[in-house]
């Protein structure tokens, strides 16, 4: 498995830390975890059929709608 160096900004440092802490995760898992959605994502993009990309909450009367996400890709 290759290795990538990257530089975080602190605030971004701060935020991974959370998250991994949060869930159990290594740092690591955390930015894996990131980029299959960010995959998913850049996958619905390039279909260019007014689709959006959105975060759901399940219920017992089925699956909300609570926010979209923009500003993904310029």
């Amino acid at each position: 498995m290759r290795s990538l160096p990257i530089r975080l900004s602190n605030e971004i440092d701060d935020s991974l830390n959370d998250i991994a802490r949060r869930h159990g995760m290594a740092k690591t898992d955390v930015i894996r975890l990131a980029f299959s959605l960010m995959t998913i994502a850049d996958r619905e993009w390039m279909k260019q059929d007014g689709s959006r990309l959105g975060i759901v909450r399940e219920s017992d009367e089925g699956l909300e709608a609570v926010a979209v996400v923009v500003g993904i890709f310029p």
